[in-house]
Formats: C-alpha cells, structure tokens, sequence
C-alpha cells in the first residue's frame, strides 16, 4: 500500500511538472443539468478526434457517465484503496475508445467530507497508461476532489440549464468554488436550449455578473440545443454522437469539443441585466 501511494506521488509530480494532461472537472449546481450526458458526448467526439480520453464517474451505476457510454464496470477506486486490486483492473473501456474508471460509493463520500483525499482524482489520472490526453470527470459538485496542484491547472466546467433555478444553482456552485477552493476561471455550457439567442443572452450575463460579484474569469463552451434524438440515444446506453451523428445535439457536441481542445478567449464584457444582478446580490453573503 505505501509503494501504491508513492508511485501515486510521482504520477502528480509528473502530471504537474509537464502540463501534458488535460483535466476537466465537470460539474452542475442541481440535477439533471445534463452533465453528465455532456461528459459522455464530449468523451466520445475527443474520441472520434484521435484524443486518448479517461472518463472518471462519481459512482459507475447506469445512471452515470459509465452508463452512458455503454460501459459495465466490475471495480472502482473503492476497491484500489482497499487492496482488493490494482488501478488497471479496474479501467474499462468501452465501444467508442474512451477508458472508464469509477470512483464508488465510499471514495465519493470521502470527496464530499471535510477530510482530505488520501489519492486525489489526478493523482489517480496520472497513474494511468497508457497516459490519457484528456481527462473529463464527472462531478455531483461541491469537492471537485482534486489536489490542489491538479485544481491549479484544471479546466472547470459548470453545466446549467437556461431556466433561472439552474442558472442561479451554477452562479452559487462558482461562488462557492471560488471562496473555498481559490478557482478563479470558469467554463459553462447551456444545455437544452430551443433557442440559440438565449444561449448568447445567458452566457453574456453569467459572464458579466461573475466579473462583477466574484472576480472570476468565465467563458462560454457553447449551447446544446433540446433534441429529441438525446433522450432516445440514452435507450441504448449510448451517446448521441455515436447513434445519430448528424442531428443537430450531435453536431454541436462535436464543435464544442473541439473548442474545447483550444479553449476559445473569453467573450467581451457588457452591461449586467436586472435579473442577473438581481441573482448575484442574492447569491451574496
């Protein structure tokens, strides 16, 4: 166990000194955000890409990214850390090329209480072979269980919906990131969205107001329109990038993955409408 732990040293050591791994944390101030069928999606167009991709899920059932991506996991960290069995053995990989780990129910809980990690997420992601381009891990929110070296070179991703709960839920995650855990660059993506110009009018105002209240860079991934073909891609396990390549969710998946892969410089500030200084004065305190 204590060798377990050094190489694990080593592999952030690593993972740190040459900035060769990408880490994106993505989380979601409320339910069904639709995180975690982004994670999927994206995991699956890097795929397509040529990108080597790691999936890390908070728990692995069906209803997690592992699910989603059609992939049966027989272990998880859970297991690791207990001894039961080595990191390898407990990666899958599925249909699409995208390897699987699931942290299980006990290291979750870990995650999200006020005790340290005793293996940080990254330093798990840096133990990996062969290495992965990138990382995407599915988070519930709160602890994005990440070392603070590893959180330093992160790419946070909220996922909000464009009703004002989820928006006001994503604000208040960013708050609370940035005060506990000292993030200060965010990335949002707007799912279900039937009309593109309030993408543009929800990103814009989170943008502003989080500039304003918080002092936080955010930038805009992009907008995921409300198609059908996702939910009937979920019926198979499978993301819609794979099924139906062509419609319109899968399309966008596909350019927000790739701007994913150069993250694109952050939109102009403007004017902070009513509703979203409204939300920040209450998000304040």
């Amino acid at each position: 166990m204590a060798r377990m732990f050094l190489d694990q040293a080593e592999g952030l050591r690593r993972l740190v000194g040459t900035g060769s791994m990408q880490i994106i944390p993505v989380m979601s101030g409320s339910r069904g955000a639709g995180k975690t069928t982004a994670v999927a999606n994206l995991a699956s167009s890097l795929s397509q890409m040529g990108r080597d991709v790691l999936v890390i899920d908070d728990v692995g059932g069906t209803h997690g990214v592992c699910g989603a991506l059609g992939i049966e996991m027989r272990g998880c960290l859970t297991d690791v850390l207990a001894g039961r069995c080595a990191l390898e053995d407990v990666i899958e990989q599925g249909r699409c090329g995208v390897r699987a780990l699931s942290m299980g129910k006990r290291y979750r809980a870990m995650s999200e209480g006020s005790s340290s990690l005793p293996v940080p997420l990254d330093a798990w992601a840096a133990q990996v072979h062969p290495a992965p381009d990138v990382v995407l891990i599915d988070l519930p929110g709160g602890n994005p269980a990440l070392s603070p070296e590893g959180l330093r070179k992160s790419e946070v991703v909220i996922a909000m919906l464009p009703g004002s709960e989820s928006i006001m839920s994503g604000y208040a995650l960013m708050k609370r990131l940035s005060r506990d855990h000292g993030i200060s660059r965010f990335h949002i993506l707007v799912n279900r969205l039937s009309r593109p110009e309030d993408g543009e009018d929800i990103a814009r105002n989170v943008i502003d107001t989080a500039a304003d209240f918080l002092g936080v860079e955010v930038s805009c991934m992009g907008f995921i329109p409300d198609d059908a073909r996702l939910p009937q891609a979920g019926k198979f396990n499978q993301p819609v990038v794979e099924v139906y390549p062509v419609s319109a969710a899968s399309r966008q998946f596909k350019r927000v993955a790739e701007g994913l892969l150069r993250w694109p410089a952050l939109q102009p500030r403007g004017e902070v409408n009513r509703f979203m200084s409204h939300l920040a004065m209450g998000c304040t305190g």
